[in-house]
This record gives structure tokens, C-alpha cells and sequence, in this order.
């Protein structure tokens, strides 16, 4: 892994050289201070918290092990300290969050040292059993019982049941000693994402997906071992057997991540993705056999993504991404050159008559496939868009608007800008561009659509947010049309339409003294004829034009 410099440090309990790690910086170093003064007999800072430390970065969270002590100890030692919430998984005490002065408002989570067995396909599907405290300590008083023996057994068979080595490290909070008895320390530094047992993703098969993620963050790789472990059981990852949540907040993380196609890549390669989003199955592999590609369509996406993630491109964006061609496929249709197409058929077209399906555009087949896909994950629940939102960047990401944009004159480069942000809206029409940058870098592309143009025309985009393209930002109002004399109804929406449409195409309209003459014109012809209102209106417009006229002449 990049940037990791040599090893320095103690306290490993392998003979593998060691990783330094200072104090918890921030406010979790006054998290870690705090618990230590709780009195219990050994606490230990575990997990994702040490990996990251170990790293450079600051833990956004602290995870904390508690060993030596049974549950109503540790709850009594936490109520004394501050507000105590007891953990219960199925019955059972497993650890306490609390809240004290020096955590904050979240307050800080401590487990106790356990083992857990898998019983099902939910997060807490699980049997958890507290390791009991040692019958040699258990008469004896709290502090008394730190630096026994099996305090550093009890912690070393809990790192035992995490999933990957650089995730069972822990550290004595009381010490600093680092404890790593699987080796997490150097796979660490190596990059390397090992499995801690055989039974790693059996436990809990998203383990499979978890694993994507840590790539998709620090872009380190499994071991040949762990590999293997992950084809065979990706299968079980699958949404009739893991909850939808799940599986959806792992993708989204994985799509947030700077690496994620490097992540989707090994995901498609152990089988997972397929599984994850069986509408890509289809895609994987599928041979575009198209003047513009010269990769499978899996391939093409992914290397869309690496683009995405060059560029530093948003979750929202890069799932666009991911689904964009899914609809290729089902679409192909084999031309004349002998080359595949996935344009619409024409209308009548008799050899398509028979196969409407295949007579699509694969941005529409692709895009209903992309709800689908969203919208059986749940997407919207693991903080992901809404599935209609991705389906609406799959369904138009085929505009044309950008080709042989920089040779354009600059009052059509404006006028074209301007009407894709009035029918997109500024979000959408930004997300759009960035999904055709990634497309572009993705394949070999026409003259009409090389990355110049684009560049240009996200520049008219940019440059084109300073004039009105939305309806709330027109000077005139449904008010204003009822005061010309228009009664409430369809034509009100119809009018500003067509006023939005003049501003956008003229900037210069886009002002109340300009707009109001157009708007009493657009009423008198909505109304017959029979609206004085605006009528008085047209004919003082009128007569500013001829006294303007004649001023001029003068």
C-alpha cells in the first residue's frame, strides 16, 4: 500500500516487524482517556479504528473490547462514569453505550470480549456469547484483575471472529501494547486483505461485499487464499438471502471509495457482482462488436469508473455509471456492416416488428432495467439516490448536444446551454456531462464527440447558470397572468412555459419591462381576445416602441 513508510514501534505479539501508533488524536484520544479511567480491569481500542490510526487517518469512530469483567460489571463501572445503555442482542447483555461528559453526544460504545456464530441472513441473525471472566480473577475487585494472563487471551479470541487481519489488531488502551495475532500489521503495510479463518465469509456471506469495499477505499487486493474463499461464497450474496439494506449501503460504500472500479472489477471476477445486480449479468463479457468500442461492455464500464474515479466523481454519478450500458444487451441489433447497433429501430421497421424489446434504444431498455435494479435494493435506504433519479441519468445519457460543441458560434453555444439546463435542470444536466466524460474515456470515440467538446460545453453550462432557466426564476409570475386577466387554469402553467422558453433563448428578455408585453400577448391569445387588461398592456408596449422609434429618428 502506497504511502506506509517503514515499520517502527513495540508490543506486537507476532515477530513480524511492528507498525507505530501514537495517541488518538482529537477528541478520540479524550474518548480513549476517559474509558481508561472507568476502572475496568482491560480495555482495548479494536478493529477499524486501529487499521485506520495505523494508517495515518483519524478514526471517524472508536470501537472499544472489554475483557476481564462480566455484563453487570461493566454496566455498574459505565453508571457510575455517566448515562448507561445497556446492548442487548437477543436477551442477551453484550456490551453498553455511554454518554459522559467526554464523548460527546453519541456517547461511545463498549463491547464485551465475545464469540459469535452466525444464524441468519440479518445483521442480527448472530448467537452472541460474552467470554466469561476467569474463575482465578472473578472474586477479585476490578482493578485488581488487570495484567492477568487471560485478559490478552480473552481479547486474542475475539480479534479471532473478525473478518479480515488488518481489522482483528487490537490496543491496549492502558498500555499502547498492540496485540496482532493474525498478522494484520504487515498485510497493512503490504496492501494485502487476508481472511482470518476458513469460516470468515461463511459467518456472515456480506463479508464478500465488505471486502469490496476496503478495496474500493485503500485500493489493497485479497490474498490467492482469500480469493478463493470469496468465489465460493459470493453466491450466497444475493438479495433473497441477505436484506436488500444491506447489500445496497456495502455498494454504496464501495461506489464512494476513490478505487471502487477496481473493486467492481474483482467483485465481476469472483462472481459477486453478477449476484449483487443480476441486470448486469448479461453485460459481462457481452461483445459490443461497435466502431466506437473496442471492449466488452463490463470492460467499457469499468473503465468509465476508473475515469470517475480520477476525476473524484460522486456516488450518485458513478452508480450512472456502473448501470449506463446495461441495456445493450437485450438491444443489439445487428447491422448491414456487419456491426452490432443499440439505437432505437425505426418506426416500422419490419425486421424489429416482432422483437419490440430489441427494437429499443438501450438508454430506455437500460434505464427501466437501472429502476429495477435500484429499486429492488432499496437504494433510497442506504443513503443512495432515488432509483428514478439514476434511471433518468441512464435514460438521457446519450444527449447530443455537446458533439462538435467547440465549433459552434458562441451565441449557439449559449442558446444550447441554456436549454439543457431548462430541460434537465442544474443538477441533472451536470451529472449528465460528467456521465458522458466518463463514456468518452471509456471508448474509442467519433470525431463528433471528442473530449474538447465536452469540455466546452460543460463550460457553457457553467456559464450559463448566471441567466434564468427555471420558472421560479422568471420575473413574471402566475399572479401576474391573472392580473392580465387570465383565469386560473392550464393555461397558466402553458404561458410561463412558453415565456421561460423566450428567456432562454434570449437572455435579453429576462426582465419584467421585456417579459410583461409577451406575457399580455400569450393571455390575449389564451383568452380570445377578451382579456383588457392585457390588452392595455400590449398597447402601451405599443407605443413605447413607436415613441422609442421616433425618438431615434429624431
Amino acid at each position: 500500500m502506497a504511502g506506509m513508510g517503514k515499520l517502527t514501534g513495540t508490543g506486537c505479539s507476532d515477530e513480524r516487524e511492528p507498525m507505530a501508533i501514537g495517541a488518538a488524536p482529537g477528541s478520540c484520544g479524550a474518548v480513549l482517556a476517559g474509558v481508561r479511567a472507568l476502572g475496568l480491569p482491560a480495555v482495548f481500542e479494536v478493529g477499524g479504528c486501529v487499521r485506520d490510526e495505523l494508517l495515518g487517518r483519524e478514526p471517524k469512530d472508536i470501537d472499544v473490547s472489554c475483557a476481564g469483567a462480566d455484563p453487570q460489571e461493566l454496566l455498574a463501572a459505565c453508571q457510575a462514569a455517566g448515562t448507561a445503555a445497556p446492548l442487548e442482542v437477543a436477551g442477551v447483555l453484550v456490551g453498553v453505550r455511554l454518554r459522559a461528559p467526554w464523548t460527546g453526544e453519541e456517547g461511545v460504545e463498549i463491547a464485551l470480549a465475545r464469540t459469535e456464530v452466525s444464524t441468519g441472513p440479518e445483521h442480527t441473525d448472530f448467537q452472541i456469547t460474552p467470554l466469561p471472566v476467569s474463575p482465578q480473577i472473578a472474586g477479585l475487585p476490578l482493578a485488581a484483575r488487570a495484567g492477568h494472563p487471560s485478559l490478552r487471551a480473552a481479547i486474542i479470541e475475539d480479534l479471532g471472529r473478525r473478518d479480515l487481519t488488518c481489522n482483528a489488531i487490537a490496543r491496549d488502551i492502558a498500555t499502547g501494547e498492540i496485540i496482532d495475532p493474525h498478522g494484520g500489521q504487515a498485510d497493512i503495510a503490504a496492501g494485502v486483505l487476508r481472511a482470518v479463518s476458513p469460516d470468515t465469509f461463511r459467518d456472515d456471506p456480506l463479508r464478500c461485499l465488505r471486502l469490496a469495499s476496503r478495496i474500493a477505499k485503500d485500493g489493497s487486493a485479497p490474498d490467492p487464499a482469500t480469493e478463493r474463499m470469496l468465489a465460493e461464497w459470493a453466491p450466497q450474496v444475493t438479495s433473497d438471502k441477505l436484506s436488500a439494506e444491506r447489500i445496497s449501503a456495502e455498494l454504496m460504500k464501495i461506489l464512494s471509495g476513490p478505487h471502487s472500479a477496481q473493486a467492481l472489477r474483482a467483485a465481476r471476477d469472483w462472481g459477486l457482482l453478477a449476484n449483487v445486480l443480476p441486470e448486469m449479468k448479461p453485460s459481462i463479457g457481452f461483445d459490443q462488436r461497435s466502431a466506437y468500442h473496442d471492449m466488452a461492455t463490463d470492460e467499457h464500464t469499468f473503465t468509465a469508473l476508473e475515469h470517475a474515479d480520477r476525476a473524484g466523481m460522486d456516488a450518485e454519478v458513478k452508480l450512472a455509471v456502473l448501470l449506463h450500458d446495461i441495456g445493450k444487451p437485450a438491444t443489439a441489433k445487428e447491422g448491414a456492416d456487419g456491426r452490432l447497433h443499440y439505437h432505437a429501430a425505426p418506426d416500422g421497421d419490419p425486421l424489429w416488428e416482432s422483437d419490440p424489446a430489441r427494437a429499443q434504444a438501450h438508454e430506455d431498455a437500460g434505464a427501466r432495467l437501472a429502476l429495477q435494479a435500484c429499486e429492488r435494493l432499496r437504494i433510497t435506504s442506504a443513503g443512495g439516490p432515488q432509483p428514478r433519479d439514476v434511471a433518468y441519468l441512464v435514460a438521457h445519457h446519450m444527449f447530443s448536444e455537446e458533439r462538435g460543441f467547440d465549433r459552434r458560434d458562441p451565441a449557439k453555444q449559449g442558446r444550447l446551454a441554456r436549454r439543457f439546463l431548462a430541460r434537465h435542470g442544474e443538477r441533472r444536466a451536470f451529472q449528465l456531462a460528467a456521465l458522458r466524460e466518463c463514456d468518452l474515456h471509456g471508448k474509442r470515440s467519433a470525431p463528433s464527440e471528442d473530449p474538447a467538446s465536452l469540455k466546452a460545453f460543460t463550460a457553457a453550462l457553467r456559464d450559463a447558470r448566471r441567466h434564468p432557466t427555471t420558472l421560479k426564476e422568471l420575473p413574471v409570475s402566475g399572479a401576474d397572468l391573472a392580473g392580465l386577466g387570465l383565469k386560473p387554469g392550464p393555461d397558466t402553467g402553458a404561458i410561463l412555459k412558453g415565456l421561460l422558453r423566450l428567456v432562454v433563448d434570449d437572455p435579453e428578455m429576462a426582465s419584467r419591462e421585456r417579459l410583461m408585453p409577451a406575457a399580455a400577448r400569450m393571455v390575449l391569445k389564451a383568452c380570445g381576445g377578451d382579456a383588457p387588461q392585457a390588452a392595455q398592456v400590449v398597447a402601451e408596449a405599443k407605443a413605447a416602441r413607436e415613441a422609442r422609434r421616433a425618438a431615434r429618428a429624431a
